[in-house]
């Protein structure tokens, strides 16, 4: 079965109320969040189950003002994201950043980012990045290290090097 209905109950069956009290006290700003206690292996063997489950009940597990129940849903869309042929991929992307505001604590940042935003960035959305970098890039070759059009190759350093021979490439503020 593959359905939010379903999905639910599958995580609420193995709430920890001790690990639960554990758990709340890494997420300072989680407000009225409920937490359920659920161990992260427990919680990607339902995310596995219910891999097959839509955008639309994906999006209402995000919602949702049970942590674990958020943490399902970013489960599941890295899992369809690592599944899905290119154009799938794109859905699934599009659906993350469109529905980023839901991605609202430190874990699901981290436990979604680098598996969805990181690998779903075409180059196209690259480029896009790189024109507001550089004002002059209406020609950037294909690929993202390139420099722009008309530049010596050479860009401006706007982070610190970690060399302590190139103490010049470190900005002066």
């Amino acid at each position: 079965m593959s359905s939010f209905e379903a999905a639910r109950p599958a995580l609420h069956q193995l709430s920890d109320p001790a690990r639960a009290k554990v758990q709340r006290g890494f997420f300072k700003n989680s407000g009225e969040d409920i937490f359920l206690g659920v161990p992260t292996p427990s919680l990607r063997k339902i995310a596995k189950e219910f891999v097959q489950l839509p955008l639309s009940d994906i999006r209402r597990l995000m919602q949702s003002i049970v942590h674990e129940e958020r943490s399902l849903a970013n489960e599941i869309l890295c899992r369809q994201f690592r599944n899905a042929a290119e154009a799938g991929q794109k859905r699934i992307f599009d659906f993350y950043i469109r529905n980023r505001k839901l991605i609202r604590e430190w874990d699901a940042v981290d436990g979604t980012a680098p598996y969805i935003v990181g690998p779903g960035s075409s180059i196209a959305t690259r480029r896009s990045c790189m024109s507001l970098s550089y004002p002059h890039a209406s020609g950037i070759a294909a690929s993202p290290s390139s420099p722009p059009s008309g530049s010596s190759g050479k860009a401006a350093s706007t982070t610190p090097s970690h060399s302590p021979k190139s103490s010049s490439a470190i900005p002066k503020t």
